[in-house]
C-alpha cells in the first residue's frame, strides 16, 4: 500500500484510478452550486478546482502509469468542471479546446 493505492505484482492500477476519478466527480457534484454563484469570482472558482478537485483526483498519481483510456476518463472529469463553470453544456457541441480557451485554463491531466 502506497499513497492509499494497493500495489499489485501485475502493476494494475486501473481500479484505483477509477476510484480517484469517482471521488473527483463526487467533489464536483458537491460543489455544484459554486459555478453558478455570481458572488464568487472566476479566479476563486479556478482556485477551488486547483485546491479541492484536482488534488482529490490526482492523489497517489505518483505511482500511476496512465493508459490512454484512463487518461481520457480523468480529462473528461476535469472538463466537466470547466464546462459547468463556463455554463457550457455538452449539448452545445463546443469543443473542449474552446472551453479551455474561454476559461483561460490548460489541461492539467496528462
Amino acid at each position: 500500500m502506497y499513497l492509499g493505492v494497493k500495489l499489485t505484482s501485475g502493476g494494475k492500477l486501473d481500479q484505483a484510478i477509477r476510484d480517484r476519478n469517482l471521488q473527483g466527480r463526487k467533489a464536483i457534484v458537491m460543489l455544484n452550486g459554486i459555478p453558478r454563484d455570481k458572488r464568487i469570482s472566476e479566479d476563486n472558482k479556478k482556485r477551488i478546482y486547483n485546491s479541492v478537485v484536482r488534488p482529490i483526483m490526482t492523489y497517489g498519481s505518483g505511482v500511476w502509469q496512465l493508459k490512454m483510456r484512463t487518461q481520457e476518463m480523468l480529462k473528461a472529469t476535469e472538463m466537466d468542471f470547466w464546462r459547468r463553470l463556463a455554463g457550457i453544456s455538452r449539448r452545445e457541441r463546443i469543443r473542449n479546446e474552446r472551453v479551455r480557451e474561454v476559461m483561460g485554463v490548460e489541461g492539467t491531466i496528462s
